[in-house]
């Protein structure tokens, strides 16, 4: 969608930044869910010795 966008980006933008957005908004999700297990079932962090 993003390669088809960029022959209109000076007619219409919003082909590129609608699809750009979703993308970033889907890879910062599922960071933050793999940064939350990885959390989860580190033991070595939540009892230090």
């Amino acid at each position: 969608m993003l390669n088809n966008a960029q022959g209109y980006l000076e007619m219409a933008r919003w082909l590129a930044i609608f699809p750009g957005a979703l993308i970033t908004l889907t890879v910062l999700s599922f960071r933050f869910i793999g940064e939350g297990i990885v959390d989860l079932f580190d033991v070595w962090s939540r009892n230090p010795r």
